[in-house]
């Protein structure tokens, strides 16, 4: 059988709601690994792919927290902090479309999936923990009272948010996978 009647042979097979769920995820699977394996792109390993969108993330969080800040009327000649910020942010989508048709992403193992949900879980309670601190910085130590976000930032000061998530989910999980190849390391330097 040639690949391209495998593959059509799997899409048909993980499509069929005849057949259990466990074995259309094993289709599933089968189908996204024939996909890898024939796909002649240069590899990129998910640690790589991790710093990349670790760096892309933190660009994203502070462009839209640019975008989203009111400065008044008294810094009206700062855009061309925009204008730079824009261009980097397009920079950064060229690069993502770049690296996407030139590389192929190494599929998650185990242990990158559970190693990826641990920093999701990490993460939470991190972002939960620098709000907190951005706040009491903000109140106690700058001395304002109140914080005014006007509807226009709203959903840009909401961007950045989640792009800053993203950026502590994806340094704490290269730091788990750090610890953990260091760990393989000295396990096979002590065989």
């Amino acid at each position: 059988m040639d690949t391209k009647e495998k593959i059509r042979m799997l899409r048909k097979r993980f499509a069929d709601k005849s057949i259990s769920r466990e074995e259309r995820q094993s289709a599933l699977e089968e189908y996204k690994y024939e996909i890898y394996r024939n796909d002649k792109r240069k590899l990129i390993s998910v640690v790589d792919q991790e710093k990349f969108n670790a760096v892309q993330s933190l660009v994203y969080s502070v462009y839209f927290a640019l975008i989203g800040m009111d400065l008044g009327e008294e810094h009206k000649n700062i855009w061309m902090l925009y204008v730079s910020a824009s261009i980097i942010f397009g920079v950064f989508l060229f690069l993502n479309v770049f690296f996407d048709s030139k590389f192929k992403k190494e599929p998650d193992d185990e242990l990158s999936l559970r190693n990826k949900a641990l920093s999701n879980t990490i993460g939470f309670y991190c972002a939960i923990i620098v709000t907190v601190i951005a706040a009491l910085v903000y109140f106690q130590i700058l001395g304002h009272d109140t914080l005014v976000i006007r509807s226009k930032g709203a959903i840009f000061w909401l961007i950045s948010y989640i792009d800053m998530m993203l950026f502590i989910n994806k340094v704490i999980f290269l730091i788990i996978e750090g610890r953990v190849k260091s760990i393989d390391d000295e396990t096979e330097a002590e065989e």
